[in-house]
Parts: C-alpha cells; sequence; structure tokens
C-alpha cells in the first residue's frame, strides 16, 4: 500500500522552479531523551518560493557551517537566491494533519 509519507518530491516539484530565495537561517540542534543539546547537526534555511505563489518551507541540510550567516543574509537586503542539491520534500502524519519536511545534501548560492 502506498503511504502519503512514502511520496518524495524535488524542488521542481515543490518550488515550480530550481530557485528558491533564503528569507532566514537556523540551527538544526541534537535532542537526547527529549532535551535540546549544544550540539549542532546542521542548518534550516527557511525560502520562499517566487514561482509557487511565494510558498513557504524550510530546507535542512547535515553541515558543519552555513552557506550564509543571518548577519550575511541581512547585509544582502534579507534575500538571496539558491538551489538545493538532492532535495527531497515529503511529508509526515502528525495528529489530525501532515506537515511537509524538505532536506538536501546542500544549499547552493545563485
Amino acid at each position: 500500500m502506498i503511504r502519503v509519507s512514502d511520496i518524495k518530491l524535488g524542488l521542481e516539484q515543490v518550488a515550480n522552479s530550481k530557485e528558491v530565495l533564503i528569507t532566514n537561517v537556523r540551527e538544526v540542534r541534537e535532542y537526547t531523551d527529549g532535551k535540546r543539546t549544544d550540539n549542532i547537526l546542521g542548518y534550516a534555511y527557511e525560502v520562499t518560493a517566487p514561482k509557487n505563489k511565494y510558498e513557504k518551507f524550510s530546507i535542512k541540510v547535515e553541515e558543519k557551517a552555513p552557506v550564509i550567516t543571518s548577519d550575511e543574509l541581512e547585509a544582502k537586503g534579507g534575500t538571496v537566491k539558491a538551489t538545493a542539491n538532492d532535495f527531497v520534500g515529503s511529508f509526515y502524519h502528525r495528529g489530525d494533519d501532515y506537515v511537509f519536511t524538505a532536506k538536501a545534501s546542500k544549499v547552493v548560492l545563485l
């Protein structure tokens, strides 16, 4: 049986384009026993998709340093064009709803 959580989407399917706009960057922390630790697992890039009615979502990437910091993003006017290598979007069930999640191997500034 096919489940909603088995469906995988590429960046072009989600954003209607290979390009998105990064609007924010935040650390993704490790959690142990339900508690946040100081260990940074990677970064989440909050993006908007101009070719898809400016839909917003986050792309998580496991990396040691972000491709752009919040200060650098602010200095560039608050948004920068980017794409995501090996992007995979999917849904998971939470309560009575489905939530969208996305990851990539790398975010590349354009």
